[in-house]
């Protein structure tokens, strides 16, 4: 529902991110896990949450400040109202 790309740099090294957003609703709780991470990736994730968009925006840790947009979009398209668009 969503692909956006930024640079950032981890570790000393320079990267591009490129980012798919999905929208799915779950039936019940899921079990975060990071099992098969590359090795680029490991120690790179400081928290893993549920957030609603309000949440996330009111905490101010976003990854991108655009997300809690992205995801308010994302819920509206999944109870089929307008969210708008980021």
């Amino acid at each position: 529902m969503h692909r956006a790309t930024h640079p950032f740099s981890w570790a000393g090294q320079d990267y591009v991110s490129d980012n798919h957003f999905f929208a799915v609703r779950l039936d019940g709780a899921v079990e975060v896990r990071f099992d098969g991470l590359e090795d680029g990736e490991v120690g790179n994730i400081l928290q893993a949450d549920w957030w609603t968009p309000e949440r996330l925006a009111a905490d101010g840790s976003a990854a991108s400040p655009d997300l809690p947009d992205i995801m308010a979009v994302a819920v509206a398209a999944l109870d089929g109202t307008d969210g708008g668009a980021p």
